[in-house]
């Protein structure tokens, strides 16, 4: 039988408004949430990779909780991966650790080479210390 106490929850608590990422992630921390996880929104909407790092200060400001943010790397360029605003995977990896996130990912819209090669690059921006998921 599988138990939630060695499972950790993790809740995504994005939002455009930092007000709204702190009273979801505080609402998550007291319902006993190990984490939370801030992902810049998609499908059609927009969020700069600042307003990521608001996001992740408004959790670590408001709650106890460690932070995990999260990107959708779509493109390949000549210069390597971006989101659709843009961001590299440098960028997100130096922006959201100094935001203060604890663990940073990449999700979606990618096959598993095409995301290997994403892993790789964001590994390469930081020291081994760094958690990525996926």
């Amino acid at each position: 039988m599988f138990s939630t106490a060695s499972c950790p929850i993790i809740v995504t608590t994005s939002h455009y408004s930092s007000r709204i990422v702190a009273e979801r992630s505080r609402q998550a921390q007291e319902a006993g949430a190990a984490m939370v996880m801030i992902m810049p929104p998609f499908f059609g909407a927009t969020m700069r990779v600042d307003e990521a790092g608001i996001a992740v200060r408004a959790v670590r400001e408001n709650t106890g909780l460690e932070v995990v943010a999260s990107f959708t790397f779509d493109r390949k360029t000549d210069a390597g991966w971006r989101t659709m605003m843009g961001v590299s995977p440098e960028q997100m990896v130096e922006e959201m650790l100094a935001a203060g996130a604890h663990i940073l990912g990449a999700n979606c819209s990618l096959g598993s080479a095409e995301m290997a090669e994403v892993v790789a690059a964001l590994r390469a921006a930081r020291e081994p210390r760094l958690t990525l998921v996926y």
